[in-house]
């Protein structure tokens, strides 16, 4: 039988309750009978591993996390789907909360073609592209707030809508001119960055576009 995380987190806590219980029993009676109470100097750390899938089975759940972690924003149906044992996280660039949202979760799902998911895996393992302030704005979503990924999405994009990059105009490009001590090259790296911020931008204009602000002969 596989044990969910809200299982795992509750057995943790159960025993955790259990050594209370122990502890205020053994100090009512170091009291009655006067003996002196040995303090524990080294206490069991807290388990922060991930939780493991009994072995043949073929599922594993994603980290289990702290227990001083606050309660995830999963909906009970997402936290109890399982995870494939075979499952990889794509090796993507963490977002911190400073780049451009949209374009982070594009890679996302992106990088998740490549192998077989279900809805269940872009929601908890979305988690794990997220750093710093992204990381935290996380952490502080209401529980059982997620019940879908196009609602994570969406959540995500509009927390982090001020780092989207503005898309640009073919009007824009024609204002990119070659410098005087501006070699092909670098200006065609300049040229091709702006380019790509332009949509649905068609390659005889960006032609068009280069011939007219570049000062090199070879393109006029």
């Amino acid at each position: 039988m596989i044990i969910t995380q809200l299982e795992k987190r509750g057995m943790l806590l159960q025993e955790e309750d259990k050594l209370l219980e122990e502890e205020e029993a053994a100090k009512a009676q170091n009291q009655a009978t006067g003996r002196v109470p040995v303090i524990n100097l080294d206490p069991a750390p807290r388990r922060t591993k991930r939780a493991e899938a009994p072995k043949g089975d073929p599922t594993v759940l994603l980290p289990l996390g702290d227990l001083d972690d606050s309660t995830p924003p999963f909906s009970q149906d997402i936290m109890k789907a399982n995870i494939s044992r075979k499952f990889k996280m794509p090796p993507i660039k963490a977002y911190d909360g400073t780049g451009d949202p949209a374009n982070h979760v594009r890679t996302f799902s992106t990088a998740l073609l490549l192998q077989p998911t279900n809805d269940a895996v872009k929601y908890r393992a979305f988690s794990q592209t997220l750093v710093g302030m992204a990381q935290r704005w996380y952490s502080r979503l209401p529980p059982n707030f997620i019940g879908s990924f196009m609602e994570l999405s969406k959540a995500f994009i509009i927390q982090f809508v001020s780092g989207r990059v503005h898309e640009k105009s073919y009007a824009s490009l024609m204002s990119i001119q070659q410098g005087k001590n501006e070699s092909l090259r670098e200006y065609l790296n300049r040229f091709t960055r702006e380019a790509l911020k332009v949509p649905d931008l068609e390659d005889k204009l960006a032609m068009i576009a280069l011939q007219q602000r570049t000062n090199d002969d070879h393109f006029k």
